[in-house]
């Protein structure tokens, strides 16, 4: 606690000034024979240092009408004032403490905000990492596109595609089944592969992604949904934390394992010559929901024989599996010919 004692004519409040005990201390120290009256009158140069601390104090008050003479504040009055003053201090920092859980209610929630290694950004700041992500490529780039994308697009991307192929870039690249329907996208998918990348379609629901080595991967950003609960596409999680890279990694190959692969971009289109009477069977059957063991009856074949063809189909369209070949055959039909001997196209 504060304390008062007198050194070189002066009284000093020593410990926590303007305390109770300082104030009443220096009032019991000054008032025996120093009142402001005399203090103010010729003896004012001997008792300058007490009068300068009694004004600190707020116990005596300079009169602004008679300045050599002061006004005198009881300290008990004098004591009041600086209690309140603490005690609305302590009221302002009480509201303060008050404050802070709306404080932490606004703040980003964990998760929320921008993390080591993760950061939303914009659709065309995300064009932007991409570009550069596989211009540094140095293993593989894989992608997956649920959506459709236009001609320019696929048309500026090939001979991007193509030359990191030529150095040694492992391409992967997965696309909504429909693409095999359009001609620009299986423009692309033929020159894609034909330089030695992998091409597949998913006929479910995947998500968009493009891993970069093991690096970097860009995703949608799935806080910001249209209504009918897609990504909007203006904005990008870019992720470079490696554990979280990797997590992506895995997650690209259990879709790709899912999708068929488009070994050619023209779905190796067959000519009739490529196909046996038997094949041309085979591939009938299946078209009407004939089982394996069904065709092997109707043709007097054992069930391992239509395996054996099977395979050989399946390399030949780039599929694998039943429904898959089933659907490439479908595709396929109009340069076939039907069993009348005309084409089925015409």
């Amino acid at each position: 606690m504060g304390k008062t004692t007198r050194g070189g004519g002066a009284v000093r409040c020593q410990g926590a000034a303007g305390s109770v005990r300082c104030v009443l201390g220096a009032w019991q120290e000054l008032k025996g024979g120093i009142t402001a009256r005399r203090a103010a009158g010729a003896a004012a140069e001997r008792y300058a240092e007490e009068l300068a601390e009694l004004q600190d104090l707020g116990i005596i008050v300079r009169n602004p009408y008679r300045p050599r003479r002061w006004f005198v504040h009881h300290p008990q009055h004098v004591l009041r004032q600086r209690i309140d003053a603490v005690l609305e201090g302590i009221g302002a920092a009480v509201g303060e403490l008050h404050s802070l859980p709306r404080l932490l209610e606004s703040l980003p929630a964990a998760g929320e905000g921008s993390l080591p290694g993760i950061r939303t950004v914009g659709k065309a700041e995300a064009s932007r990492v991409i570009l550069r992500g596989e211009a540094r490529a140095k293993t593989a780039i894989w992608t997956a596109q649920p959506h459709d994308r236009p001609a320019a697009t696929m048309q500026a991307s090939a001979p991007l595609d193509t030359r990191n192929l030529s150095r040694g870039i492992a391409l992967r690249t997965i696309y909504k089944e429909s693409a095999r329907g359009q001609r620009h996208l299986v423009d692309w998918a033929a020159a894609v592969t034909e330089a030695g990348g992998h091409v597949r379609t998913l006929s479910k629901p995947f998500l968009r992604m493009v891993v970069i080595d093991d690096s970097l991967a860009v995703v949608s950003n799935y806080l910001r949904l249209t209504p009918a609960g897609e990504p909007d596409g203006e904005a990008a999680v870019v992720i470079t934390m490696p554990e979280a890279v990797a997590w992506l990694r895995q997650a690209y190959l259990l879709q790709w394992r899912e999708a068929e692969p488009w070994l050619s971009g023209h779905d190796r289109r067959v000519r009739p010559t490529d196909l046996s009477p038997r094949q041309l069977e085979i591939l009938r059957g299946l078209t009407t929901g004939t089982t394996r063991a069904g065709i092997a009856r109707a043709l007097g074949l054992s069930t391992r024989t239509i395996g054996e063809e099977m395979r050989k189909l399946y390399d030949l369209f780039g599929v694998a599996s039943e429904f898959a070949l089933g659907r490439a055959f479908e595709r396929t039909q109009s340069v076939l010919p039907s069993q009348d001997g005309s084409h089925s196209g015409a």
